[in-house]
């Protein structure tokens, strides 16, 4: 997409709160093209003066740790609960280095949720040690 098409607005706040800028930003502007914002996400940037918009985006969210309890097929899930005890579910594509799991991995997380759906899921899934 075209710098010019944003899909979002990045706010900075002062210590008390109050919105102390606002800059627009695109899918292009992410580091990672996979790794979907959330409305609250705390982020690194830096700012393209020429046209106020925020480049280098990088979420500053906080890692979680599991092990991998099932894979079944393109999908696997976490030894970690969500909405009333299911297990989290990620999608293949969302582990990084092209690695594959297997049950007993041990991995490291983002808990994401779909805006649309509501329901959760891990993402920048990446496999700290195998079985």
């Amino acid at each position: 997409p075209d710098q010019t098409d944003y899909c979002g607005l990045i706010q900075t706040k002062t210590e008390d709160g109050q919105v102390s800028g606002e800059y627009r930003f695109g899918i292009a502007s992410l580091i990672n093209k996979k790794e979907l914002l959330q409305v609250g996400d705390a982020v690194q940037f830096y700012v393209d003066l020429n046209e106020d918009f925020a480049v280098n985006i990088h979420a500053t969210r906080e890692k979680l740790r599991s092990i991998v309890e099932a894979m079944k097929g393109q999908y696997g899930f976490l030894s970690y609960e969500v909405d009333e005890g299911k297990k989290l579910f990620f999608h293949m594509s969302e582990v990084e280095g092209g690695e594959t799991l297997q049950e007993g991995d041990e991995v490291e997380f983002v808990v994401v949720t779909n805006k649309r759906t509501g329901k959760h899921s891990a993402c920048c899934v990446r496999k700290l040690r195998s079985v």
